[in-house]
């Protein structure tokens, strides 16, 4: 079953010690992101946030587990509910406007479970 990502869901991972991709994998997920959401990402690697190590763990990751990139200049999150599948993002905003909507929604917790 697919399963997209947010960048809040990856960048908590990462922060976690936790590979978001391979947890999804072994919870039976194929999980997918948008070119939006990628260029967060490059964005994020590219500041002097403190999430940007992290930001460029995950950059790594995506081209070296060849994660499925969806073609979407979209906003992600605009994206993310568009898309209408099953999500994992840790943004509350989001999360609450994905189950308003009756699409399915899971995130990570520390420890690497999902919830």
């Amino acid at each position: 079953m697919k399963i997209v990502l947010d960048t809040s869901s990856i960048l908590f991972a990462y922060e976690n010690k936790i590979d978001p991709f391979e947890l999804l994998k072994e919870s039976g997920y194929k999980p997918i992101i948008s070119r939006g959401i990628l260029d967060e990402l490059k964005r994020i690697a590219d500041s002097k946030s403190k999430k940007s190590g992290y930001a460029k763990i995950a950059l790594k990751e995506i081209n070296e587990k060849d994660i499925e990139i969806e073609e979407s200049n979209e906003y992600p999150d605009l994206w993310i509910l568009k898309k209408g599948i099953k999500a994992c993002t840790n943004d509350k905003e989001l999360k609450n406007k994905l189950k308003k909507r009756g699409i399915p929604v899971i995130s990570i917790a520390i420890g690497g479970k999902l919830r």
